[in-house]
């Protein structure tokens, strides 16, 4: 099996032919047999974990969906951050924050109506908890602007969303 960098290149230029059927299908109603919306947080049932809706940095309101813009965290203020949220919060492993990407929904390319606040401008690199084997001192970030998966120091800022395993 290829390395992941090397799928995501061939998925990305594979649906990128299809940019238009597929702006259709991101423009469909968000909740589908995979996502479930409660509240601020989305439950994702092909990966069984719970995300938060907003990036960290841009709070939910039950009226106005998120507000604000997300906040850029180095890796370590980003797993502090994690901890201050509560039991079993974490930063997503790489495949898990890569099965947002939609190449579809042009850019960003995630959903935006399940994921607001996701812009397609230089805070749209989240951190992942997984690290770059092939680099040393390197973690994987997804960039939501094409979907495109980068490695990162840790002292890098980059935004943040939180995910816990369903019970």
């Amino acid at each position: 099996m290829p390395p992941l960098p090397v799928m995501i290149c061939g998925l990305v230029m594979i649906l990128g032919f299809h940019s238009a059927l597929a702006l259709a299908a991101c423009s469909s109603p968000p909740l589908t047999q995979r996502f479930v919306r409660q509240g601020p947080y989305i439950k994702d049932l092909t990966n069984a974990i719970l995300w938060q809706r907003c990036p960290i940095g841009s709070p939910w309101h039950s009226q106005q969906g998120c507000r604000g813009h997300a906040e850029h965290h180095t890796l370590h203020h980003a797993h502090q951050l994690a901890q201050q949220k509560g039991t079993g919060w974490r930063l997503p492993t790489i495949d898990e924050l890569f099965s947002l990407v939609d190449p579809s929904c042009g850019q960003p390319a995630i959903n935006t109506q399940i994921f607001p606040q996701t812009r397609a401008g230089e805070e749209a690199f989240f951190w992942s908890n997984s690290p770059v084997e092939e680099i040393p001192g390197l973690v994987y970030a997804i960039h939501f602007k094409q979907g495109d998966v980068d490695g990162h120091t840790p002292d890098f800022p980059l935004a943040v969303r939180l995910v816990r395993d369903i019970p």
